[in-house]
């Protein structure tokens, strides 16, 4: 708790055992304390006028927990969780017709509890990113520093520190951004690409998503920040337009036939994005070489899956995108196509296609999991040690006997007084419990 000048955490927040705490623990310990300390100045020394206003204490917070764990640990590659837990996070909630916007009206008491949610935190730390990448880094610290300033020990309103970073940055802020805060949702761009000699011609459609496919009655729209990127430099922006209109037009220079585009640069806007079929197809190669960010891979196959789930594309569009993912490494972009593969597998769980299923997962994770085994390796880095029992733990559940095996023999020797790697302890319980039999549970019990 952000006590000012008393902070509370529980013990498990903020101490760690160097010999039994996982690399997840550590992770934890970090950015909860990161969060707690970046109330001291959003919600202690400059306070909400009133609970509507919520998200400028937890929303900061939570950006600025990735912001200093990032700097102190860069190693944990935190920008890249941050597009899985808090991006990803918030528009799931927010894709729901129960949402509510981030500025959102209280007149009971009741209702407080109600607003400590995703949207408050998740989408309000989201939205934090993208005004930070739209007005530019010396922009927002010198415009954040004035409102600080200026409100020290005062209330404030969301409305006040658009002003100052507009007075900085000499950009629309509160038109921008006002329809991210006081609007519920966020929307769908469907993209649409024509060639014509050297030039992309790209034709852009925003409507707002919902996760259950149906149409937004209220016909919701937003000023969008739209990044495009391509093969000629995949990690730089290529083009950047405001996008204020339902639909719009956008011609790419010096874009060649055959070259791929793509947009959202490291998944900053605040929006889904439906490719046409070629598109995702050129996409294949550029996540299977790496050739783009971490983020980038993420979000491209987390927005198909919500395409599919809402029953906007097939999910043999999204089963096939996925090959092209055998040779990922990153823990957090396995961690969101598990997340997807798991929502899926729950569908086909009583019918015939399950048993395909669990085949099909050992296709696509075999690879990662041969990489990084059952030990620890002494360069490997630290989210290795977390990407390792989530992948033992899928492959296992997906039938793969010798690793069910290799489960039962660590379990035997740890009841025999060994330790295991507190980083792999939930797989191995997990799997023994799973195919173990009535003797198995009940030292598991003990």
């Amino acid at each position: 708790m952000e006590n000012w000048g008393l902070i509370i955490y529980n013990e498990t927040a903020l101490l760690i055992d160097p010999k039994f705490s996982s690399m997840d623990n550590r992770q934890t310990v970090a950015w909860v304390v990161a969060h707690e300390l970046a109330h001291q100045w959003f919600g202690n020394l400059v306070t909400m006028d009133w609970w509507t206003d919520l998200w400028l204490n937890e929303g900061f917070a939570t950006w600025i927990q990735f912001l200093a764990v990032d700097k102190f640990f860069p190693e944990f590659d935190f920008w890249t969780q941050f597009v899985a837990h808090t991006f990803a996070r918030f528009l799931v909630p927010d894709a729901l017709q129960s949402s509510h916007p981030v500025e959102v009206p209280i007149g009971h008491p009741a209702e407080i509890d109600e607003i400590f949610d995703d949207i408050s935190y998740s989408k309000g730390a989201s939205v934090v990113r993208m005004l930070h990448d739209y007005i530019g880094d010396d922009a927002f610290r010198k415009g954040l520093h004035n409102y600080l300033e200026e409100y020290s020990y005062k209330n404030t309103v969301t409305e006040n520190l658009w002003t100052h970073l507009a007075n900085i940055s000499n950009k629309p802020v509160s038109d921008v951004m006002g329809g991210w805060t006081l609007q519920m949702g966020y929307p769908l761009l469907t993209v649409h690409e024509q060639q014509s000699g050297n030039q992309r011609i790209v034709t852009l459609k925003q409507q707002r998503f919902i996760a259950d496919g149906s149409k937004d009655k209220e016909n919701l729209q937003w000023q969008i920040p739209v990044t495009f990127v391509s093969k000629s430099q995949p990690n730089k922006v290529l083009k950047q337009v405001l996008m204020d209109k339902p639909e719009i037009c956008v011609t790419l220079d010096n874009v060649k036939e055959d070259d791929w585009i793509k947009l959202n640069l490291n998944s900053i806007g605040l929006y889904r994005i439906k490719y046409e079929q070629k598109t995702l197809e050129r996409l294949g190669d550029p996540i299977s070489t790496k050739k783009i960010t971490p983020q980038c891979r993420l979000m491209i196959q987390n927005d198909l899956a919500a395409l599919c789930f809402a029953g906007h594309q097939s999910f043999i569009d999204y089963l096939k995108l996925l090959l092209a993912y055998k040779d990922e490494d990153n823990f957090t972009v396995w961690k969101s196509i598990a997340s997807n593969i798991g929502d899926i597998s729950s569908l086909l769980e009583y019918t015939n296609y399950f048993e395909e299923m669990k085949k099909y997962c050992l296709h696509i994770f075999s690879t990662i999991q041969k990489k990084l085994g059952w030990d620890p390796k002494s360069d490997e880095d630290p989210l290795s040690a977390i990407l390792r029992p989530l992948i033992l733990g899928i492959v296992g559940k997906s039938g793969d006997q010798a690793i069910i095996d290799e489960a039962r023999k660590r379990f035997d020797r740890h009841l025999s007084g060994d330790q295991i790697d507190p980083n792999i302890r939930s797989a191995v319980y997990v799997l023994v419990s799973r195919f173990g039999d009535e003797s198995t549970q009940d030292k598991l019990r003990k």
